[in-house]
């Protein structure tokens, strides 16, 4: 008997329990794999960047996270990392905290059915081992990484106790084109890109553009993806701008220019690989054909790398049925949903684990609120 479960020992899990566990509150995390934080120790190729200056409520976060021991250093783009620049000093930390609050921390424990039942919640392992509690916290991520354990379980849990669904996609994940893009692999450029759905713009970026045998990848279009939902009646296109600082007029004379001077438009433009790319595929264009072109490069979408490439999920628990100030289920009192979970996801940049914090600072707080049995 506890009185609160929470299901996840990932970021959001292990927070809940480091602020709410205590004398009041018997509190235990019950982790699937092996041993806590696991995908913690992968974020940021093994650097963590754990939170952005932008991101919400980031006084709040920062402080609470040195209060448990995150030291961290802001880089020049506002993203934090831990002095340390090394994903375990975090990982270590939440633990740290967690048992130090009084939390049990179980592993290995695969959690297959969850039911509330006389006003309590119980949580079955698929080993038949049983955790009651009064208050249950669903922390257990999405299904991106899925390397690291990440299955979207709790969404049939999130399902049985009152809750819609929005789709889960990958997010933060390369894009995969009809076109053969083989040639231009391992090609950089900085440069615009905009996602299309039945021809009408979605969303656009600015960025590096990274280019594989099969994929375009880099942040800005990794910050798209999550957007891409294939279906008969959807067509998405990426459309490339690799002249932004210049208008298609601007870029034309530019154009002409190069040809005069250098013989060739794209000579000395462009690297080797795109250059050679585009006059391949398109021949030999008059300056104000190629700038439009240059202007709006299209790539066909017919889809994105997978779950084990993903970096977070897009889709989850919808964010209208969740109360935003306590993250408590508006379907199912003393239900919360924190992390990546919810409907909820952000650009690179530390913004995801930002949300991570956040619901979980939410989500301690109203517990421990109540149950100290305080009004405010």
């Amino acid at each position: 008997m506890y009185d609160l479960v929470i299901i996840g020992g990932g970021a959001s899990g292990l927070l809940t329990a480091a602020l709410a566990a205590g004398e009041n509150l018997k509190t235990v995390v019950l982790e699937r794999n092996n041993a806590p934080a696991k995908k913690i120790y992968a974020t940021g190729n093994g650097h963590c960047n754990y939170l952005n200056e932008k991101a919400g409520d980031v006084r709040r976060i920062e402080r609470t996270l040195g209060s448990i021991g995150i030291a961290g250093v802001k880089d020049e783009d506002g993203r934090f990392y831990p002095r340390s620049r090394e994903a375990s000093a975090v990982a270590l930390a939440l633990v740290r905290a967690a048992e130090k609050s009084g939390a049990k921390i179980i592993c290995d424990c695969h959690v297959s059915d969850v039911v509330k039942r006389n006003g309590s919640f119980l949580a079955v392992s698929k080993d038949g081992r049983k955790f009651e509690g009064k208050y249950l916290v669903i922390a257990t991520g999405g299904k991106a990484g899925i390397q690291f354990g990440c299955y979207g379980e709790g969404y049939k849990w999130a399902q049985y106790m009152g809750h819609s669904l929005v789709k889960p996609v990958p997010a933060l994940v390369p894009v995969e084109c009809e076109e053969d893009i083989s040639a231009l692999h391992g090609v950089r450029v900085k440069g615009n890109v905009s996602l299309l759905k039945n021809g009408e713009t979605l969303c656009s970026e600015s960025g590096e553009i990274q280019f594989t045998k099969d994929s375009i990848s880099g942040i800005c279009v990794m910050d798209l993806s999550g957007k891409i939902r294939l279906s008969e009646d959807a067509a998405y296109v990426l459309s490339v701008d690799l002249f932004p600082e210049h208008t298609e007029e601007e870029l034309a004379e530019v154009l002409g220019w190069q040809k005069e001077t250098a013989g060739s438009m794209l000579e000395g433009l462009l690297p080797a690989k795109l250059k050679k790319y585009i006059e391949d595929l398109y021949g030999d264009k008059d300056k104000e054909a190629l700038a439009s072109l240059l202007k709006d490069m299209r790539f066909s979408i017919k889809g994105t790398r997978g779950w084990a490439d993903a970096q977070v999920t897009a889709g989850g628990v919808p964010l209208q049925e969740i109360d935003p100030d306590t993250m408590e289920s508006l379907k199912t009192g003393g239900l919360y949903f924190t992390g990546e979970i919810i409907d909820y996801d952000g650009p690179c940049g530390g913004f995801n684990l930002a949300n991570a914090w956040s619901t979980a600072i939410r989500a301690a707080e109203d517990i421990k609120r109540k149950a100290d049995g305080r009004m405010d």
